[in-house]
């Protein structure tokens, strides 16, 4: 028999070669199929204890048999664990590839539905109870497995949002940014707004173990800007930002704590690897979609943002009073920005990080 594998080329459409690998996997089905009936009709004699200590041996199979079990695990789903260790003798465990022993793994968990060939008992019947609880041990194993990953990369997630809110937050972040929106102005009044956003942002993330001092502008920095000092509404409104932002830190801080020490306690686990990839996976949209929203609809972003943080509606100032002088609209845009870049460049990490936790990574097992 020719598998698909050793065919040239001609021209053949693609429901053609389907077909093809149809029918080289059902080769192979028959060649198994009939191996099983040769050994059913023969009188075997129950192996003895030393046969049964002894190592299994299994002759060379063939390049059919062999094409057929690729194709079966890699087009019909169903591949099994004991075929391939069956075809490929004693070493099969570590001659599998890492795509063969995902494969496995899911065929071992749906043994108990559909019953299989094993290896200890060569010709076990389909339908076996032991089988069947196996299967949906095994079954419920996975989905706890799963849903305990997916817990932990919601996890993730808000410690990199709390992480990246840190980041934007950080004074000389604050500093730079502040120099960038006012940067068409004279060099004083510069350094003056950069000074009012610094007292600004001390207060706003006094974290709430922390002594909280009253806020207000200098009498130079109100000189040179012209401006007046904060009003009772402006620093009613600051104090509703603190009271978010202060606990929001703090726990930020935490989950930061939690999480890497767990990835750091469960590496070498699929948790970690799971985990990680979706909440990286996750860092990377996200922002992806907050940012189109900005993009195409800053102001009712904006606005509905406020709406939902301050309903008590204290967020709105005059043009020319010194919250909204200091901080125009550009800023938050350009901070909007910087918080979206440091957020996917946690979920790259997190990305990165995946590919070094897991059972298969730690034991240096790699593709072939």
């Amino acid at each position: 028999m020719q598998t698909s594998e050793n065919r040239p080329f001609t021209g053949e459409t693609r429901a053609v070669r389907r077909a093809r690998k149809k029918q080289d996997v059902q080769a192979g089905f028959d060649y198994m199929r009939e191996a099983a009936r040769e050994a059913r009709t023969q009188d075997v004699a129950p192996p003895t204890a030393t046969q049964a200590a002894a190592p299994a041996t299994a002759p060379t199979p063939t390049p059919e048999k062999l094409a057929a079990l690729r194709y079966q695990y890699q087009g019909q789903g169903g591949f099994d664990a004991s075929e391939i260790m069956a075809a490929r003798g004693d070493d099969a465990k570590q001659m599998m590839t890492r795509s063969e022993r995902k494969a496995a793994q899911r065929a071992a968990n749906k043994k108990g539905q559909a019953g299989s060939v094993g290896v200890d008992s060569p010709w076990k019947e389909e339908g076996a109870p032991d089988a069947v609880k196996e299967g949906q041990a095994a079954r419920r194993s996975t989905i706890i497995a799963w849903l305990l990953a997916s817990a932990f990369a919601v996890l993730l997630v808000v410690a990199s949002l709390g992480a990246s809110l840190g980041v934007t937050s950080f004074q000389p972040v604050v500093m730079g940014v502040l120099s960038l929106t006012h940067q068409d102005r004279p060099v004083d009044q510069t350094e003056a707004f950069q000074r009012v956003g610094t007292e600004v942002l001390r207060y706003v993330t006094t974290l709430p173990f922390e002594e909280l001092r009253g806020i207000s502008a200098s009498q130079q920095d109100k000189a040179t800007l012209g401006l007046p000092d904060f009003t009772e509404d402006e620093i009613c409104h600051l104090t509703d930002v603190r009271l978010i932002m202060g606990p929001a830190l703090l726990a930020s801080y935490i989950l930061a704590v939690i999480a890497v020490t767990t990835v750091a306690l469960t590496r070498n686990s699929e948790f970690a690897r799971r985990s990680t990839f979706m909440a990286g996976i996750a860092c990377l949209v996200l922002p992806l979609v907050m940012g189109a929203f900005m993009l195409v609809a800053f102001e009712p972003t904006f606005v509905a943002f406020h709406e939902v943080f301050f309903p008590q509606g204290n967020w709105t100032f005059p043009a020319d009073s010194l919250i909204i002088s200091t901080f125009p609209g550009i800023f938050w845009q350009m901070s909007g920005l910087l918080w979206m870049a440091v957020f996917m460049l946690n979920g790259a990490l997190l990305m990165i990080l995946s590919r070094f936790c897991g059972e298969l990574r730690a034991l240096g097992v790699t593709n072939d």
